[in-house]
């Protein structure tokens, strides 16, 4: 029986075809681009990134694109768009693709080979991607129509609009960057009503960087170009806002840091509703809900920290924090390898040269983040809801071997998808969050403090200050400074019995809240930096410091101790002599409104009108007597007496 004939089998099985183009300067990298159109059945050879990747087999910065906001898909582009498009004429721009080449389920950083031939059997010009991810093929032609490539020393002039793109769909995959909500929309429209879409051919503009080898001294790489024409995009089309204004900045050394916490945080279990990235808001599109805690099972949020960083770590160069915390006097020879590089003295938030990024990242990733680990998990209030949420999420897993499919929804559709129920989700599933997920994640209400932005900025600020100091005197590296930090403010700031950071007290009115609201200016943020430090004063927290010293640093654990106590101690002095300033200021401007007895106001009224001295001698000694109130209420609170405290107003 004769054998039947062998399939030649394509290593590029899908096709398609469109018009090639490509958009550089003479500074640019170069990207290339295919314009083409897809049926609507054909769509599904998209995908966003949130969909396309399991969560363990990449990194944090891969999946790094705009969530999908379903109500906006939902109402705005299916309801009021879509479905309504009788007597009107429809049209959506065309959808941005970027091609992501995988191996073993990782997101390559490069290409391994890109190779450029001219294959005169067919009279072709053909650029492959590591062999047997994709491929552009570009007929040539005789005439030149304006567009040429350089192969080998040779020019072939080609015709663009007969450009086809071939692709091995188990190697690559095709990720929507710009227009994610156009194709979702097209997507859940197409599968509740196929006949209203069949006629709908979308426009689409497939994009790579044909350049990012991984060859000596190159250093483009694949992401980070898709993540900045993301940026670029939405900021020229529609402001890239929220959380992501922070995650998706490249030359940012603040932005750089939350991208590593996140994939740090991200890697710390499979299962993204095990893993702590639950603990980091990360997605929020809307600018005013960016800087605070949303959620009550949330620690923080990238903005938070980076906006911290940027204040405290890496944005002054005089200071030199950020050359101290980043080691940069050990790796200035790596820093100096281009002619154009900044010196590393000279380094700070967004002041580097890009030959310097990689470097930079790498010492982020091995100091930084480390330390931003143990500020955010070690504190007892924040390990404390990190052990609550794991114990509601083992409920809710108990709840799913029960058979309870609204369980096993929340998990899937809402909590692996790091987003909370909205209005849209089945009001079965949003009854769940909040009668059966919820009460199961406890926080104390004296806790909430310790969850407020301008605390958690003050607890980095005094990280910062601190770890910058020792490892420039003594080589302290600042994960270990974090870990004292911590274990020093366990002991008593960060026990809310102490009640150290109340409202309505003598000595924090007026400086860092005004009644019941919390103060932002920055007078109000530099204070709740310097009374964090100054807790450090208090026996409990200073005996911690002495004896970690000794298991840790005993050889200069003295040496060490000496400058710490100076720093606390130098704090409340800041502190008081601000909040002295800022008692004269009220009780001068606000006398009339101030709880004193009738005869009093009477008076300070008449010798604001007939005795101006006196009128001054006044509000200075009830000033002064606030102050006084304020400082014993202070040194209480501290353990400290108030005879000891040598810038006393009183």
């Amino acid at each position: 029986m004769a054998k039947p004939p062998k399939k030649e089998i394509s290593i590029f099985p899908e096709i398609i075809d469109g018009v090639f183009g490509r958009f550089k300067t003479t500074e640019s990298y170069e990207v290339n681009y295919l314009l083409c159109c897809l049926n609507i059945k054909e769509i599904g050879r998209l995908s966003t990134a949130s969909s396309a990747f399991e969560f363990s087999k990449i990194r944090f910065e891969d999946l790094m694109q705009r969530d999908v906001d379903y109500e906006r898909v939902d109402e705005k582009i299916i309801k009021e768009y879509l479905e309504k498009g009788t007597d009107r004429v429809l049209f959506f721009p065309p959808i941005i693709v970027s091609v992501v080449s995988l191996e073993n389920d990782q997101v390559k950083d490069a290409y391994d080979v890109i190779e450029r031939r001219f294959d005169s059997e067919n009279d072709n010009l053909t650029i492959v991607f590591d062999k047997d991810k994709f491929c552009v093929e570009l007929p040539t032609t005789e005439a030149d129509l304006g567009y040429s490539l350089n192969i080998d020393g040779d020019t072939y002039h080609y015709n663009p609009a007969w450009a086809t793109f071939k692709y091995n769909g188990r190697k690559i995959k095709l990720i929507v960057i710009d227009g994610q909500h156009r194709f979702e929309a097209l997507m859940r429209l197409n599968e509740k009503n196929k006949e209203l879409l069949q006629f709908v051919e979308l426009p689409v503009c497939i994009v790579f960087t044909p350049a990012a080898e991984s060859a000596a001294g190159n250093s483009e790489s694949i992401v980070k170009d898709l993540r900045e024409m993301f940026v670029t995009i939405n900021t020229t089309a529609k402001e890239v806002s929220g959380h992501f204004i922070d995650l998706l900045k490249d030359k940012s050394l603040a932005s750089m840091a939350v991208r590593s916490l996140a994939n740090l945080w991200k890697q710390s279990n499979p299962d993204p509703c095990h893993s702590k990235l639950q603990q980091l808001e990360w997605n929020e599109r809307r600018d005013n809900r960016a800087n605070t805690v949303q959620r009550k099972y949330s620690i923080t949020t990238v903005s938070i920290i980076a906006e911290a960083l940027r204040a405290y770590a890496f944005s002054d160069a005089e200071k030199g924090f950020q050359y101290q915390l980043l080691n940069l006097a050990e790796i200035e020879t790596e820093l100096a390898t281009d002619e154009n590089a900044i010196s590393a003295i000279s380094i700070e938030e967004s002041e580097f040269h890009a030959s310097q990024e990689p470097v930079l990242r790498r010492q982020i990733d091995h100091l930084i983040t480390p330390a931003l680990d143990v500020l955010f998990t070690k504190p007892r209030p924040y390990k404390e809801i990190r052990e609550s949420f794991l114990k509601a999420v083992s409920r809710i897993d108990e709840q799913i071997q029960e058979g309870k499919n609204d369980a096993a929804t929340f998990k899937e559709d809402v909590l692996s998808r790091f987003r909370r129920c909205t209005g849209k989700d089945q009001a079965s599933i949003r009854n769940f969050q909040e009668k059966e997920f919820d009460p199961l994640v406890t926080q104390n209400e004296e806790d909430r403090v310790y969850f407020l932005n301008v605390f958690q900025q003050a607890l980095v600020g005094v990280w910062a200050s601190i770890a910058a100091n020792l490892a420039k005197d003594f080589g302290i590296p600042p994960e270990k400074s974090a870990e004292l930090v911590v274990e020093a403010l366990n002991k008593f700031a960060f026990k809310p019995e102490k009640r150290l950071f109340d409202k309505n007290l003598p000595y924090t009115n007026f400086l860092i809240y005004s009644g019941n609201r919390v103060l932002l200016a920055q007078y109000a943020k530099k204070a709740w930096r310097d009374l964090l430090t100054a807790s450090l004063l208090q026996p409990d927290s200073n005996n911690r410091i002495k004896s970690w010293l000794k298991e840790n640093y005993e050889s200069n654990s003295d040496e060490v101790y000496s400058f710490l106590y100076k720093l606390a101690d130098e704090a409340l002095e800041r502190y008081l002599s601000e909040l002295h300033k800022k008692i004269c200021d009220v009780v001068e401007k606000d006398w009339a409104n101030r709880p004193y007895q009738r005869g009093l106001k009477d008076k300070l009224e008449l010798y604001s009108k007939e005795d101006p001295e006196k009128f001054i001698a006044e509000i200075e000694a009830l000033a002064n007597a606030e102050y006084k109130e304020a400082v014993e209420k202070l040194s209480n609170r501290l353990d400290l007496n108030p005879a000891e405290i040598r810038w006393e107003r009183v």
